[in-house]
């Protein structure tokens, strides 16, 4: 887990759909368009439109938040309270 941003995992452990940035080792848990969405840091337009499409189409979320599950199996992680 070396390299990979704690805090992303800890906001899947808690239900959220990762959009984040190549950067760490984000990318190897992270599949963009499969369990989360990756962009280059300055793309401000592509995060906000994918974070819009998001908020109004509940079934990919859905989709997105199911499929972070294995995020959390593949790299051993349980949700804290």
């Amino acid at each position: 887990m070396e390299g990979q941003s704690i805090v992303v995992l800890d906001a899947i452990a808690n239900g959220c759909v990762p959009i984040t940035s190549f950067v760490g080792g984000l990318n190897e848990i992270i599949s963009h368009g499969k369990n989360g969405f990756m962009f280059d840091y300055d793309d401000y337009d592509g995060q906000f439109l994918k974070i819009k499409e998001l908020c109004q189409n509940q079934y990919l979320l859905m989709q997105l938040r199911n499929q972070t599950k294995q995020i959390l199996e593949n790299n051993q992680c349980k949700k804290t309270t």
